[in-house]
C-alpha cells in the first residue's frame, strides 16, 4: 500500500494535466442586464475595463469592472442625468477616456475623462443632435469621435471631433466623402484612417434626415424611440446598387482627408477599422453578395496603408460590424450569422425570413494576420456590436438581443 498511494497521485496528476490541455477556450456570456444598453466596450487588462451604454430610462451608463464583468460601478455623467454612449474609449493607463454619444432630445453627444474616474460632457452646447459611433482615446490629449451631427453652425456635420487638450476644447472636421463617417483608428493625431458608408435602404436618407429616428447604426441595427434593436430581415432590400463603401486617410488633426478606398455600387460598406501602424490595417465590411444576392460579410486587408488591399475573409449569409487587432498577427473580429430561412422574394426583390429568427453571434480570430478561422463558439441570440482584445488570452465583446436588450460576454483560454 505504501507504494499504491504515490502511483494513484501521479495518475490523478497526469490526468489532470491531460484534461487541462484538452480544455477549449470559448465565449461565454458573463452578464445579460435587460435593464442596460451597453454597444461598447474598452478594456485595459485580463479584468478591468469601461462600458458604455444608456439605461433603459436614459440614464448615462458608464461602467467599470475590475473581475471580469462580474460586477459594474456606474461613474455616472459629471452634470448629466439623462444620455446614451454608442462608442468608449480608454487608454492603456486607464486614465484618459472618450465616449461618443447619441444625442437627441437634449442628450449629450459625448464625454471625456482624465482622471480615470470623472466624465465629463464634451462639446456642450454646440451640438443639437449627433450619433457618433466609434471613439479613439489616442493619448492624455488627444481625443476623436467619429459620426455624424448637427449643431448650429454646421448642421450637415460628418467625420470628426476632435479634441487636442483632454476634452477641454473640440472642434469639428467633416471629411467631405459624399456618405456618412462610422468607424476610425488613428495611430497618433496626425494619422489616422475613417471608415464610412450607406446602404439601399439608407441612400435616399442621406443628406436629408440622417439623424432622424429611427436611426440606423447599421444595416441590421437600428435606434428608435424605443432604443436599439435587431433590423428585420423583411426590412432589407437584396439590391446591391445603392451601396458605398469608403475609407479616407485623415492627417493633421483630422483636417485632411484623402480617399483611399471607394467602392461604389459594390454591395458593401464598411465598419469597424483597426490599425496596428500607419501601413497595416483591418476593416470590417458587410452587404450583398453580388454572385447570390443574399448577406455577406468580408474583413479587407492592407499593408501600405490602403494604397493596395486584399480580402482575408468572406462570410456567407454573415455580418461583421467589431474588429480588434492586438498587434500585426493576432485579432478578433465579431458579429452574426443571419437566420439561414432568409430568402429573397422573386416578386419584390426583398429578403424574406421568419419575422422572430434570432442571430447566431459568431466570431473569427487570426492568429498570423493573413487567415480568419471561424471560432466554434457561436452565442444564440447575441449580435456582437464591439470586441475590445486585451490580450492572446482575453477578449470581451458587447452584444444585443434581436429585440435590442444587452449582453456581455467574455473570451478566456
Amino acid at each position: 500500500l505504501q507504494y499504491r498511494l504515490p502511483i494513484t497521485m501521479k495518475l490523478i496528476a497526469l490526468l489532470s494535466l491531460a484534461l487541462a490541455a484538452c480544455a477549449v477556450a470559448d465565449w461565454t456570456i458573463v452578464d445579460n442586464n435587460y435593464e442596460t444598453i451597453a454597444m461598447s466596450l474598452s478594456f485595459q487588462g485580463p479584468t478591468s475595463g469601461w462600458v458604455g451604454g444608456g439605461s433603459a430610462s436614459l440614464q448615462p451608463l458608464l461602467l467599470y469592472t475590475t473581475n471580469g464583468g462580474v460586477n459594474f460601478t456606474n461613474h455616472e455623467l459629471n452634470g448629466a442625468s439623462s444620455g446614451a454612449f454608442l462608442s468608449i474609449d480608454v487608454t492603456k493607463d486607464g486614465k484618459t477616456g472618450v465616449a461618443g454619444g447619441f444625442g437627441f432630445f437634449g442628450l449629450p453627444c459625448g464625454a471625456y475623462m482624465t482622471d480615470g474616474n470623472t466624465w465629463t460632457k464634451a462639446n456642450e452646447g454646440r451640438d443639437i443632435v449627433c450619433a457618433l459611433q466609434d471613439s479613439d482615446a489616442i493619448d492624455g490629449s488627444s481625443l476623436i469621435s467619429t459620426g455624424v451631427w448637427a449643431e448650429l453652425t454646421d448642421f450637415q456635420g460628418d467625420g470628426l471631433q476632435v479634441s487636442t487638450d483632454g476634452g477641454k476644447k473640440w472642434s469639428s472636421r467633416n471629411w467631405n466623402q459624399g456618405t456618412s463617417a462610422r468607424y476610425s483608428s488613428f495611430i497618433d493625431i496626425n494619422t489616422g484612417f475613417v471608415t464610412g458608408g450607406m446602404w439601399p435602404e439608407d441612400s435616399a436618407k442621406e443628406g436629408k434626415a440622417r439623424l432622424a429616428l429611427p436611426y440606423s447604426v447599421s444595416r441590421h441595427v437600428v435606434i428608435d424611440t424605443n432604443g436599439p434593436r435587431m433590423r428585420r430581415a423583411h426590412e432589407r432590400t437584396a439590391a446591391t446598387d445603392g451601396y458605398v463603401g469608403i475609407i479616407a486617410m485623415a492627417t493633421s488633426e483630422g483636417k485632411n482627408f484623402k480617399t483611399m478606398v471607394n467602392l461604389t455600387n459594390a454591395g458593401l460598406y464598411f465598419n469597424e477599422i483597426s490599425c496596428v501602424d500607419a501601413q497595416n490595417c483591418w476593416a470590417a465590411a458587410e452587404g450583398t453578395d453580388k454572385s447570390t444576392m443574399q448577406p455577406a460579410a468580408w474583413i479587407y486587408h492592407t499593408a501600405d496603408g490602403w494604397s493596395s488591399y486584399d480580402v482575408q475573409a468572406t462570410v456567407p449569409s454573415g455580418s461583421i460590424i467589431a474588429l480588434s487587432m492586438l498587434n500585426s498577427t493576432f485579432g478578433w473580429a465579431g458579429g452574426g450569422i443571419l437566420p439561414s430561412s432568409a430568402a429573397v422574394s422573386p416578386l419584390s426583390n426583398v429578403v424574406q425570413a421568419e419575422p422572430d429568427a434570432q442571430v447566431e453571434g459568431t466570431f473569427w480570430r487570426t492568429t498570423d494576420g493573413k487567415t480568419w478561422s471561424q471560432d466554434s463558439t457561436q452565442l444564440r441570440n447575441f449580435y456582437v456590436s464591439d470586441i475590445s482584445v486585451v490580450d492572446g488570452d482575453n477578449a470581451y465583446a458587447a452584444g444585443l438581443t434581436s429585440i435590442g436588450l444587452s449582453s456581455f460576454a467574455r473570451y478566456q483560454s
